[in-house]
């Protein structure tokens, strides 16, 4: 037997759309970053019915990696603005971006393909 039959086939499509995903998502990151003075801007408070009400706790007058969203923000679509809360043993809060969504989906899909692949070699009794 040759030893490139024991390695697992993978699908092209789904790479090429995990592929696909990864570069959106970093490119639309970095872009939301550099235009924005190397640190991505962070939409804390929105405005319901003229009342403005605050999303989340988070500190950016220490933070290097984020910045407060303001008026003057750049590609303002790309920056971190959906809040998504995580159950566990406490409460965490996760601002996602655009580009964050498209890192995640490109993990998953990647994931998907990898066991796939190794599916045909795992034997059920």
């Amino acid at each position: 037997m040759r030893p490139e039959t024991l390695l697992p086939k993978k699908d092209e499509k789904l790479v090429w759309i995990a592929l696909t995903f990864l570069i959106l998502g970093l490119s639309s990151n970095g872009l939301a970053c550099f235009a924005n003075g190397g640190r991505m801007p962070v939409l804390i408070d929105y405005q319901l019915f003229g009342e403005t009400t605050k999303r989340v706790e988070m500190d950016l007058e220490n933070n290097k990696w984020h910045q407060p969203y303001t008026n003057n923000t750049k590609f303002k679509v790309l920056v971190d603005r959906f809040v998504f809360v995580m159950n566990g043993e406490e409460i965490r809060v996760t601002i996602m971006s655009i580009g964050d969504i498209f890192l995640f989906l490109s993990m998953v899909i990647a994931s998907v393909n990898l066991l796939l692949s190794f599916l045909p070699y795992i034997k059920f009794r």
